[in-house]
C-alpha cells in the first residue's frame, strides 16, 4: 500500500508543480515557513505540500500516516482541479480524472485496512 501510495503522488505533485508561477517567486517555489512572504502567498498550500512531499524528501522512510495524509491533501487538489477545469471526473478520460477514480479507489483500500 504504501508504494502504492508513493506512485500516486507524482500526478499532483506535476499539477501543484505547474501552477507555482516560479518566475516571481522569491524561493523559486521551494517553501520558506518563516519567511512571511510565503506565510501570505497564494500558492502557500502547494508550496508547502510539495516541500514534505518532493521526489527527494525520502517518502518510502516517512510514517504510513502522513503518507495518507499527503495522499488525501492529493486527492483533494486533483478533485478541486478537475472541477475548475470543469471537468466530469467520474466520465472524463483525461488523466487527471483517470487519477482522480484510481486515487478515491485506493482511498477506499486505505481507510478499509486502517
Amino acid at each position: 500500500m504504501r508504494d502504492s501510495i508513493i506512485g500516486m503522488l507524482n500526478f499532483p505533485r506535476s499539477l501543484a508543480r505547474d501552477s507555482l508561477d516560479i518566475d516571481n517567486c522569491n524561493h523559486a517555489g521551494n517553501y520558506a515557513e518563516r519567511d512571511p512572504t510565503c506565510q501570505a502567498c497564494e500558492a502557500r498550500l502547494e508550496c508547502s505540500w510539495l516541500y514534505r512531499n518532493d521526489e527527494f524528501s525520502a517518502l518510502s522512510k516517512k510514517p504510513l500516516e502522513q503518507l495518507v495524509e499527503a495522499f488525501g491533501f492529493a486527492v483533494a487538489y486533483v478533485d478541486a482541479w478537475s472541477v475548475r477545469v470543469e471537468h466530469k471526473s467520474r466520465t472524463c478520460p483525461c488523466h487527471g480524472c483517470l487519477w482522480l477514480r484510481t486515487a478515491r479507489k485506493l482511498q477506499k483500500r486505505v481507510a478499509t485496512a486502517s
